[in-house]
């Protein structure tokens, strides 16, 4: 079974090949594993656990999907932005190798788009200095230059809002010029420990449909932080 996409993958990534118009479009996936499931053995409430389940984003238009990187495949020529892609994938080990985490997966058709929601129980401190790293990344890419295909795309950055009530989150995307190009959106936040990634690549997701789907993951991160116990 093909990953989304029928027909010849000329470009790595999901969305890509549907934007670039290689080969037919997106078609449902059967999930490796339910979305939510613990990847790393449990540490609290929330280790190995997701925030996002299939009620929270088909409103927007997602289903669960196979579990897979958002960028894969997407090669800056920068290298901050080569650095904030592997950070939004969570790819980076420094701090996040063997750490309890949990991965939902979700596609959308129509535009086309695939959305990851990562959460990371990180030893004290570690979270801070992911998010540390994540602003030199994004300060540091103010556009992104690539190749699609045969072709060279050019995203230009610009500020997405911060879901309310979180000081320690950066929430960044990209657009892409011209009509059908592809869009990143990136969202970052830290509640005590954990860390929380949602990230997107598609059509049409630097808009509010993706920070309200952040938003809402972040909400739910604080809500369980709120908990008696916790």
């Amino acid at each position: 079974m093909s990953r989304f996409v029928h027909g010849p993958v000329c470009v790595a990534g999901v969305a890509l090949v549907a934007v670039a118009g290689c080969g037919g479009g997106l078609t449902p996936a059967e999930p490796l594993a339910p979305p939510g499931r613990p990847t790393g053995e449990p540490s609290g409430r929330l280790a190995g656990a997701s925030l996002l389940a299939p009620a929270d984003v088909q409103g927007e238009g997602f289903l669960p999907a196979e579990r897979q990187d958002v960028f894969t495949g997407l090669r800056p020529h920068d290298p901050a932005c080569a650095r904030m892609l592997a950070l939004a994938d969570v790819r980076r080990p420094d701090d996040t190798r063997g750490a309890p985490r949990g991965l939902a997966v979700f596609y959308r058709s129509q535009p086309p788009a695939t959305m990851a929601e990562h959460l990371v129980r990180l030893p004290p401190g570690a979270a801070g200095r992911y998010i540390t790293r994540v602003r030199a990344a994004v300060a540091g890419c103010p556009r992104i230059r690539m190749l699609v295909g045969p072709r060279e795309a050019v995203l230009d950055r610009a500020r997405a809002r911060r879901p309310a009530g979180v000081r320690d989150a950066v929430a960044v995307t990209y657009a892409g010029r011209g009509r059908g190009g592809i869009d990143l959106a990136m969202f970052w936040a830290r509640s005590r420990d954990d860390l929380l990634v949602v990230a997107a690549a598609g059509e049409a997701v630097a808009g509010p449909s993706m920070q309200r789907i952040a938003a809402r993951a972040v909400h739910r991160l604080q809500d369980e932080h709120a908990r008696p116990g916790r």
